[in-house]
């Protein structure tokens, strides 16, 4: 498959989003859309190549696929 970046206007709260396309389980592509003039790109990519690979949003402050931008760190397994 293939994951392809983009810029594109999204709603006045999002930075970035994601669609996948999906044959039963197999991943077959996404496509990454960030909203013109996003900042700290290391953190969007990680989060969003998460759901790229099929992960859903966490609610566990610091936790990377916390939906909550001012809420994500780095952090993928917090105990």
């Amino acid at each position: 498959g293939m994951i392809i970046l983009r810029k594109g206007r999204l709603g006045a709260d999002t930075l970035a989003t994601t669609k996948r396309g999906t044959t039963g389980l197999i991943i077959r592509s996404a496509e990454i859309t960030y909203q013109p003039g996003s900042y700290n790109l290391d953190l969007l990519n990680e989060h969003e190549l998460g759901h790229a690979f099929g992960y859903s949003h966490v609610e566990i402050e610091g936790h990377i696929m916390h939906p909550q931008y001012h809420r994500m760190c780095k952090a993928f397994y917090i105990p």
